[in-house]
């Protein structure tokens, strides 16, 4: 039998239901390790942890957590008739051409098929 895993941290009463979500998300992925920190108004109303050894201080690695709002902006744009998703990213930020990059349209950017595959050198930690 797998232990319940344990959600640390506080919520106010209003959000109290995130917190229950939080653990059952918890309890569906053995070994999870999470954190969630949630401001409405300016004001902290959530601020949770689970998994391991993790704290509240804990640096966890993100991973697309801003493309949901990017894409987002992008749709906006597009339906503004601000940006043409056939025409080359470089129209619009002119030092993506460089390295062969030209001929990149935004439609074969923004659904991954421009075949741009990772960072020269790489991304250090700091």
């Amino acid at each position: 039998m797998t232990a319940t895993p344990q959600v640390h941290g506080s919520t106010t009463p209003a959000f109290e239901p995130v917190r229950a979500a939080f653990a059952d998300i918890a309890a569906c992925e053995p070994g999870l390790e999470a954190q969630l920190a949630v401001y409405h108004q300016g004001v902290p109303v959530v601020d949770l942890w689970t998994g391991g050894e993790s704290t509240g201080d804990s640096l966890l690695a993100l991973y697309s957590t801003g493309k949901g709002a990017a894409f987002l902006v992008l749709a906006l744009l597009v339906q503004e008739g601000a940006i043409d998703l056939d025409r080359p990213v470089a129209e619009y930020w002119a030092e993506f051409a460089t390295a062969g990059k030209s001929g990149i349209t935004v439609r074969q950017l923004a659904s991954h098929q421009a075949g741009l595959l990772g960072v020269a050198g790489g991304v250090q930690r700091g």
